[in-house]
This record gives C-alpha cells, sequence and structure tokens, in this order.
C-alpha cells in the first residue's frame, strides 16, 4: 500500500494542527450546555486562497526547510538524542511515515511562513527549538480524487496553558478566532460557518470528549500507535454522493488512490444498509451527513452510531 502510494502519489504532503486551549471559568458559566471545557484555534481562509472562504485548523505544506539537516544539530544541542525521535513512532505504524519529517513550521507564525527558511534562523537567534514532542499525532487524511489541489495531512493535536493575546492575520487568513467545538458545530449547522469534511468529521470527534486533560492524554496514547488512513472513496449514487470511509463495509479492500471512483444504482439510503458496519459521508441535494453505525475505529474515539446534520464543502 505505502509503496502504491509513493509511486502514483499526485498530492503534497501538509500538516494542520488543533490547537486547544482551556475555556475560562466565565465562559462556562455563561453557557451551562455546553460539556466542553475547551477552545480550539480556527482560522478563516480568504477567498483567493487554499480552501476559499472556510473555516479550518492552521497548517500548511511542508517544504525542504522543514527536512534541513541543520534542525538535527540544533536539536542535539539542546540535548535531545536518536531516542527521543524514535520515542515520536512505534515501528510498524502509520506514523512512521508522518513523524520523518514533521513540517513544524507550518506551526509557528504566519510570518515565518513566508520564508521557510525564517523559522531555523529564528529559533537560532533566541535559543530555542520547535517543541514537535508537544504534537500529538492524531489522524490522517488524504483528498479524494474528486479534489482539483489533492492533500496528504497528518493532524496533530497540541495544547497551550494560555491563549495567545495577538494572532494576525495573513494574505490567506482573514479571521483568527478561539471556540468551542459544539458552537462551532452549531454555527455550521447554521450555514454561518463553512467546513470541509475533516474539519467537520474531527470537530465532531472532539466533541465527543468534554475535558482538555483527557483529549491530550487519549491524543499521547495513539500517537505511537497509527490508525487508519482517512482516504474517502467517492461513490456516485442515483441521488446524489456516498463518500466511503475506511471501515464501511462498502470500502474497497484494495484501494487506488488515484483512479478510485465508485457506482452504484441505489440511492444513498438504499445504500444505508444497517445490518452492516457504515462510515461514510452521504451528499444528496443540500443535505451532507456524517453516518456512523456498527463502525469501531482503530486506536481512536468510538462515536457510536449517528447520522449527523453537517454543513461541509465537497468538490465532486
Amino acid at each position: 500500500m505505502v509503496m502504491k502510494r509513493a509511486i502514483e502519489k499526485n498530492w503534497r504532503d501538509s500538516a494542520s494542527l488543533i490547537v486547544l486551549a482551556k475555556r475560562n471559568v466565565d465562559a462556562l458559566s455563561k453557557n451551562v450546555t455546553n460539556a466542553c471545557n475547551y477552545d480550539i484555534l480556527l482560522q478563516t481562509r480568504t477567498h483567493n486562497a487554499s480552501f476559499s472562504n472556510s473555516v479550518v485548523f492552521p497548517g500548511g505544506v511542508t517544504e525542504e526547510a522543514d527536512a534541513s539537516d541543520h534542525w538535527l544539530p540544533l536539536f542535539t544541542n539542546f540535548g535531545f538524542t536518536q531516542r527521543d525521535f524514535e520515542s515520536l513512532h512505534r515501528p510498524g505504524a502509520y506514523t512512521n511515515l508522518i513523524f520523518k519529517d514533521i513540517p513544524v513550521r507550518s506551526f509557528i507564525s504566519f510570518q515565518v511562513s513566508k520564508n521557510p527558511t525564517e523559522l531555523f534562523n529564528l529559533c537560532k537567534e533566541y535559543n530555542c527549538y520547535p517543541d514537535i514532542w508537544s504534537l500529538h499525532y492524531w489522524s490522517n487524511w488524504l483528498s479524494p480524487v474528486t479534489i482539483p489541489k489533492r492533500f496528504d495531512t497528518a493532524f496533530y493535536v497540541a495544547a497551550v496553558k494560555d491563549k495567545p493575546t495577538t494572532i494576525s492575520s495573513s494574505n490567506e487568513v482573514v479571521k483568527v478566532e478561539w471556540a468551542n467545538p459544539s458552537d462551532l458545530l452549531e454555527r455550521n449547522s447554521k450555514g454561518e460557518i463553512k467546513l470541509h469534511p475533516p474539519q467537520a468529521y474531527e470537530l465532531n470527534r472532539l466533541s465527543h470528549i468534554s475535558d482538555l486533560d483527557k483529549i491530550i492524554n487519549f491524543a499521547k496514547n495513539i500517537t505511537s500507535q497509527g490508525n487508519e488512513l482517512i482516504f474517502p472513496i467517492p461513490t456516485r449514487t442515483k441521488d446524489g454522493w456516498v463518500f466511503l470511509l475506511p471501515g464501511d463495509h462498502l470500502y474497497p479492500t484494495n484501494v487506488d488512490y488515484n483512479t478510485e471512483i465508485i457506482t452504484k444504482e441505489k440511492t444513498a439510503l438504499e445504500l444505508r444498509d444497517t445490518t452492516k458496519t457504515l462510515h461514510r459521508i452521504e451528499i444528496v441535494g443540500s443535505d451532507r451527513l456524517i453516518v456512523t453505525h456498527n463502525y469501531t475505529p482503530k486506536n481512536h474515539i468510538n462515536m457510536g452510531n449517528q447520522v449527523k446534520s453537517v454543513n461541509i464543502s465537497i468538490h465532486q
């Protein structure tokens, strides 16, 4: 599987960071119906940027500077050894591929991102290093073949003690905000914000754990274990689309990551066989649904049986 992906690769490697911070007591008391005790950092993209006008987690594509030979001596100067890097993954886990070239530059600042080499210079000047051990691997999404610009994106979770008081925007970002996952999902359902499938799915998954400390502990535990690559497979139905996700009973055993599109002479509802395992996103008219039934994820949060309405944008 890995060899096939490498040989026929026509996407860019990237990473997104799910930054969490505890909500203050006043914020919690004002909204007692909201169970989560943390907020998430989100960016709203500009109309001319990738994923235009949508709300996304901060991140970016990998650059040559991210894997520069200069980084190892820098970390060594602070006492880190090969064993410290090996602690980031377990041999045989899919995270071997992800942690090989962590694009740490993507997680620092918009100013640094303008020049990929500046992060290393910044670290040398201020005698510091990127704390990649505080980044906990969360999931990995590969864009479906129906999207013009495809990305193989590793998602990481990290918690900050204090929310930064000032975060500037850029030519790709018009708004930066901290918001509760349940609030974001509600705003999304009302059409106030637009989400793409990975963001909608991950926010929904995060909302199943209400405590920040529990999320970080959970992320630490799954970091070294790896989990399923989420590659949505577009399935054309009589009335719309079903994007099959790993574990669904219709998901192919041998996946082609470049040409996989399925056609079914049934409606999306007719394909929803609740006697079997369902793990999919359904797109029928204006309805966008995340459907899980009898699905147990590998090393991740079990969201139970649900038909969750979300306002997501999908390229078809």
